[in-house]
């Protein structure tokens, strides 16, 4: 009656090419891309492809690996990629040296800094969010770190938090109970399926004798075309070009080219309202299922009770959400609704930094260490503005 088919792939070789190269490599595929469970110390990772080619004091990593940042102040990042990674050194001199590593990927997630707003008793689970507001994300597993009033905790049933990656939820262990008082930050990197993010990254390092210099680059930027689940029309762009770095929002409204019975359909009303001391004529949208009015879909967005005209009407039998619209206070003329048919919009993002080093170690015992650094944050590439 039925047939299961599974299929495991695990291939991990080292050993010499020849010529003096040498090749660790690692891949693993599981017919069911899963991400492992956050309640261990030691992570298991599905669909990974590892490998790194070494001659000498050359060094080639490809694949899906882990870059950690160089010896640098400012300079501070631990990201998951898809790429690859050359390192080498050679000797200027016979007390001076350079270590030199290039990196280009494609970066899996970005990073993301959560305050949580705990609870007195309350051990979670308590949930993450995007930098956007993002509620549904998919956390990269193994990238997160918890602190609880400046102490970095471990993972695992045992030890102080579990995580679940999938829904994006922290859950604490009875070693850390959690009061009114308690300072908890959690820094992770989240899928972002919006926009293809490239990323590019050049460490050099030159010492002799007491003196080392060193030089850091670090960018990464998200592409003007998108590339996931956000399709952005002209209007919409050029609403991301007006925006600069406030919030874009456009309208969640669309035009069917026929009734679809499987969706939540529409259609425009107009009323006339007497607010305050005057008429206003107001157009707004109505649910409906008949075929031949019922040309519009909607995607409504939560902005906060008072700021919206429409509210969930769940009298109404539909496969989507539904939404009802109602008429603002007569007497203030304010809102009464908490959702709107907008949707944000999400605009592409590039962060630069640049940072140059010198220490010098002038005794045994003392060592004199200085850093300049200059960071460029645009947070809408689509905008001159600001």
């Amino acid at each position: 009656q039925d047939l299961v088919l599974n299929s495991n792939f695990n291939l991990q070789l080292s050993g010499n090419l020849g010529d003096g190269i040498e090749i660790l490599a690692a891949i693993t595929d599981e017919n069911i891309p899963l991400q492992p469970e956050g309640n261990t110390r030691q992570l298991r990772e599905f669909d990974r492809i590892f490998v790194q080619l070494k001659k000498g004091a050359n060094r080639l990593i490809a694949g899906d690996y882990e870059l950690r940042r160089p010896d640098s102040y400012f300079v501070n990042y631990f990201k998951k990629l898809q790429g690859a990674t050359f390192s080498t050194a050679f000797k200027t001199s016979e007390k001076g040296q350079v270590q030199t590593t290039a990196s280009v990927a494609i970066s899996r997630g970005q990073f993301a800094r959560n305050t949580i707003a705990q609870q007195e008793g309350n051990q979670g689970p308590y949930k993450l969010n995007g930098n956007s507001g993002e509620r549904f994300i998919i956390i990269l597993a193994g990238t997160e770190k918890v602190w609880i009033d400046g102490k970095l905790l471990a993972r695992g049933l045992e030890a102080d938090y579990v995580i679940d990656y999938n829904r994006g939820e922290v859950l604490f262990t009875n070693r850390q109970l959690i009061t009114k008082d308690s300072r908890i930050i959690v820094e992770f990197e989240y899928s972002d399926q919006g926009y293809l993010r490239s990323l590019t990254a050049f460490n050099a390092d030159y010492q002799q004798d007491r003196w080392r210099l060193h030089l850091n680059w670090f960018a990464q930027q998200d592409s003007r075309n998108s590339t996931g689940d956000q399709n952005l029309s002209d209007a919409q762009k050029r609403a991301l070009q007006a925006a600069g770095d406030n919030l874009a929002l456009a309208s969640g409204i669309d035009t069917l080219e026929e009734f679809s019975a499987f969706r939540a359909t529409y259609q425009f009303r107009d009323t006339l309202l007497q607010c305050g001391n005057r008429d206003t004529l107001v157009r707004y949208l109505q649910f409906s299922s008949d075929a031949e009015t019922a040309r519009y879909t909607a995607r409504f967005s939560l902005v906060g009770d008072g700021n919206g005209d429409y509210v969930l009407d769940d009298a109404q039998a539909a496969n989507e959400r539904a939404y009802r619209w109602v008429a603002p206070d007569p007497v203030t003329c304010r809102p009464r609704g908490n959702y709107a048919p907008v949707v944000q919009l999400v605009a592409p993002k590039q962060q630069q930094i640049l940072a140059a080093g010198v220490d010098y170690r002038f005794s045994k015992n003392g060592v004199i260490k200085t850093e300049v650094a200059l960071s460029r944050n645009d947070l809408n590439r689509f905008s001159e503005l600001d």
